[in-house]
């Protein structure tokens, strides 16, 4: 199905290439080697990455990106040093398995005492994407064992699917995508919201999807030519939660494609003590909360974590450090700190430059 497959050409590229590096590195994680004189860094933190995610636990961040047809996680007690990190390939898909090709956007959460990474892939056919998850129920994710536990989507509304996460709120497990309303028909014309459903359990959906975020804002679409047709993309992906110190929830996405600069954070807000299952509640923002600055363009699928020590938000995404790169493995992780605005949502600032010295930022805090 040629016009499905030339969204994800660029996509397919880059997760291919990116699996030509592998991140096993040994541990060298530096904050073993007299780290704490090191209080200042620059971005990018690595040279390429595509999708990070981070989470924080027990003392250690915990990093996956999307690489190749395998998942990879890193361990590392200091952000600044992922380059260093050590990794470990926790899980291949079978050979024969209906997600065994573009193995992508990983992330790893706890939940419920256990550890679950969920996944997109498919089996070539991008027609085919889904979102999957694996679960460990051992303390240390780098060890014990990942048992697949299955396809995460609602069977009323099985269409593809990818960039799942999820959203605790008031005792309930939320599951976030980004999806095609039905099987798309256009070669040219692509249209992808965020959806939220209820969890039975971290790895089964319970009741129908919702949307949450149609792309239907200037910032959200965009055009570009390939082939000598011009493509006309509007694209909301890459949910991610973010809480204040209230307990106020908003979910920020990436809008637009990546084959552009002008792609970008948008910002979701639910208002407060309501129904995540309405899509009336949840509040979107008027313009981009994040977009392109000087050594960083079309700074993109991102993610949130705390300092070590709970007293600082950080935001770690990916951008380019020259326009008109797009979506391949120019694309590096960076990480800076952001603030919280008077009304409760967050301040994400403008993408930190990559001058040496002029451009330094101080590390998390411990």
């Amino acid at each position: 199905m040629k016009y499905f497959t030339r969204i994800y050409i660029v996509f397919t590229s880059a997760v291919l290439l990116a699996g030509c590096a592998k991140e096993h590195a040994p541990n060298l994680d530096a904050q073993y080697q007299n780290a704490d004189t090191i209080t200042r860094f620059i971005n990018p933190i690595k040279k390429s990455a595509l999708d990070p995610y981070v989470t924080f636990k027990d003392g250690f961040y915990y990093y996956m990106s999307t690489g190749s047809n395998y998942l990879t996680l890193s361990r590392l007690r200091e952000m600044i040093f992922l380059d260093q990190a050590y990794s470990k390939t926790i899980y291949t898909p079978p050979a024969d398995s209906a997600f065994n090709t573009n193995v992508s956007k990983p992330e790893i959460h706890f939940l419920d005492g256990k550890w679950y990474v969920y996944f997109s892939a498919d089996n070539g056919q991008p027609i085919n994407r889904r979102i999957y998850a694996i679960e460990n129920n051992s303390i240390d994710p780098l060890l014990g064992n990942w048992e697949f536990k299955g396809k995460v989507a609602d069977p009323a509304a099985d269409f593809v699917a990818t960039d799942g996460s999820v959203l605790e709120y008031d005792g309930q497990l939320y599951f976030l995508w980004s999806g095609f309303k039905t099987t798309p028909t256009s070669e040219t014309t692509i249209e992808r919201g965020l959806y939220i459903a209820k969890m039975k359990n971290p790895y089964t959906l319970e009741g129908g999807r919702v949307l949450i975020s149609d792309p239907t804002k200037s910032w959200e679409r965009d055009q570009y030519i390939e082939d000598g047709k011009t493509f006309r993309v509007a694209i909301d992906q890459n949910p991610q939660v973010i809480k204040n110190s209230a307990g106020d929830v908003f979910i920020s996405f990436t809008a637009g494609p990546c084959q552009t600069d002008n792609i970008s954070l948008g910002l979701l807000s639910l208002k407060s003590g309501a129904d995540p299952m309405i899509a009336s509640n949840w509040v979107k923002s008027s313009l981009p909360v994040f977009s392109s600055s000087r050594d960083a363009y079309g700074p993109a699928f991102n993610g949130f974590f705390k300092s070590a020590d709970g007293k600082e938000d950080w935001i770690i995404y990916n951008a380019n450090l020259l326009p008109g790169q797009g979506c391949g493995t120019t694309r590096s992780p960076r990480i800076q700190k952001f603030s919280w605005n008077s009304d409760g949502t967050p301040n994400f600032g403008t993408p930190a430059g990559t001058t040496l010295g002029t451009d330094s930022l101080s590390r998390p805090s411990k």
